[in-house]
């Protein structure tokens, strides 16, 4: 009589193999979420330098014959041309900031939200702190404003 040989996977083996790709996805799904949260606050400190850099950059090349400025938003900022902020203007450039990240607080000069650059020279008259976090989390950024019209990432 010819020996029939089974081939095939035990119960034991199954559930190993299962136990295995759980542990695989749990740590993987750690890393990323602490990968998101280590780059959020980076991230929105980086959207708004940007913002500034590019309405600075604007101003000295004397763009449209105009100046341009940032308006600061908890969500988001916005590029706009002219000496003032009008919402819902045609021309603005808004910048949401990435989620789960807000601008916490700034202390511009004069408690004003409008940064505006002045034409031929990129200087500001107002300057001050910027800093952005993460949504119920201690992480943050904090952007300085110089009165050159230079602002850079401080920690």
């Amino acid at each position: 009589m010819p020996v029939c040989s089974q081939r095939g996977y035990t119960l034991i083996e199954l559930l190993i193999v299962i136990a295995i790709i759980l542990v695989l996805v749990v740590v993987s799904v750690q890393g990323f979420i602490a990968y998101t949260r280590s780059t959020g606050p980076q991230a929105a400190a980086r959207t708004v330098l940007g913002s500034l850099e590019e309405a600075h950059a604007r101003t000295l090349a004397s763009e449209n014959d105009t100046e341009y400025g940032v308006h600061i938003d908890s969500d988001a900022v916005t590029v706009f041309s002219g000496t003032s902020y009008t919402a819902g203007h045609a021309d603005n450039d808004v910048r949401t900031l990435p989620a789960r990240t807000e601008v916490s607080a700034y202390s511009l000069t004069g408690g004003v939200d409008d940064i505006v650059f002045e034409r031929l020279t990129g200087e500001t008259q107002v300057t001050g702190t910027i800093t952005v976090s993460r949504i119920g989390g201690t992480e943050s950024r904090t952007i300085t404003v110089h009165a050159s019209g230079l602002s850079e990432i401080t920690n």
